[in-house]
Formats: C-alpha cells, sequence, structure tokens
C-alpha cells in the first residue's frame, strides 16, 4: 500500500489548543503536523479546511476525515489501497445519499480521497457556506460539475457521531430530505448560523 506521508489535522482556533491536547501522539509520530489558525473571528469549515488542503503539494493524495468520524482500522488500511488506485480525476467520498437510503454503516459525506490539485483546481471548500454542514456536498457538486470521476465508498469504514439535522441546514431549508447533490447551486449565497 502507499505510505502515509503526513497526517495533517486543522486546528481553527479549538480551545484548549489541539497540539497540546494530541502532544503524546506528535511526540511518538513525526508524520502528524497541526496547523493551527488563531484568528478566526468565526468559525467555518469551508476555512478551516482550506487552510491545510490549499497548502498541500500539487498531485499529492489527500483524505480527509471529519472530525466528529471515527476511523476503523479498515478504513486506514483501505486509504492506502485506494491511494494506489486512484486516477488523477476520481474522488472516492461518502455519499450522504447512501447513508440516508441504506443506513448509517455508509460514510458520511465528510470523508473523501482525491488528488490534491483536483481538488484546489475547483477551489477547495466554499468559504461563503457558514452553517455547520452540507460545504462537503458543496465540494462534491463542484467537483462533478468540473468533470471528476465521483465513486461512492463502501460501507462500514467510519463510525459518526449522530447529529441532529436541526442544527445546520434545516435553519435555511425546512425540508431536509430534499436536499439533494444538487446543492451547487447555491453558488456563494451566505448561510449564517
Amino acid at each position: 500500500h502507499m505510505p502515509v506521508d503526513q497526517i495533517v489535522i486543522s486546528d481553527y482556533g479549538s480551545e484548549p489548543q489541539l497540539d497540546k491536547t494530541i502532544s503524546h501522539f506528535t511526540d511518538i509520530d513525526s508524520r502528524i503536523i497541526v496547523v493551527r489558525d488563531d484568528t478566526p473571528e468565526k468559525w467555518i469549515l469551508g476555512w478551516a479546511y482550506n487552510s491545510v488542503l490549499m497548502g498541500i503539494e500539487p498531485n499529492s493524495i489527500i483524505a480527509k476525515i471529519d472530525c466528529d468520524d471515527e476511523a476503523t482500522p479498515k478504513l486506514i488500511s483501505w486509504i492506502g489501497h485506494i491511494a494506489e488506485l486512484l486516477g488523477d480525476n476520481d474522488v472516492v467520498y461518502g455519499n450522504w445519499l447512501n447513508r440516508y437510503k441504506l443506513g448509517d454503516h455508509y460514510p458520511s459525506s465528510g470523508l473523501f480521497i482525491a488528488n490534491s490539485s483536483l481538488i484546489q483546481r475547483v477551489g477547495g471548500f466554499n468559504q461563503h457556506i457558514l452553517t455547520y454542514g452540507y460545504e462537503d456536498i458543496d465540494l462534491y457538486t463542484r467537483l462533478r460539475e468540473s468533470g471528476a470521476q465521483m465513486i461512492d465508498a463502501p460501507p462500514y469504514l467510519l463510525h459518526s457521531e449522530p447529529h441532529d439535522r436541526e442544527l445546520s441546514f434545516n435553519q435555511i431549508s425546512p425540508d431536509w430530505k430534499s436536499v439533494d447533490s444538487s446543492l451547487g447551486s447555491l453558488g456563494y449565497r451566505e448561510m449564517n448560523n
């Protein structure tokens, strides 16, 4: 399998500081790098993710997992295998529609594996989405529209922390079930908490 050269963690102004919380791991594994931003006026996922993603070397294979997802041993092994097979235009991702239709054993939309150049080509995460959630679905829509080959991740890779949908997109769309992969139509409309 392809080796993991770096494990980059985005710490977007957390308290306590993440690098202090996980210092045991960073002391024993030099691949773990914590990128910390102490300047945010407001916690915005797109900014936090882009602070790491946009600085990664072009043509690197990246695997992104949300902080509220727990990786299973199967995922760690699977990432290396997929990285070897991944084409420059391929994105393996957690398709939230599978999760909704087929059950919680499917990965949440917070998981993807792709070539960093592909993510950078579409501008990374939309920093105008200011609510919790759906920034990943917006990214996947823009990737699909740019011609990327979207490949559903298989089940049983993650254990996801359940969330109340009332905390996120329901603030704007009262019928979250009607939201589908056409979220790219949101464009740069600002969505606030």
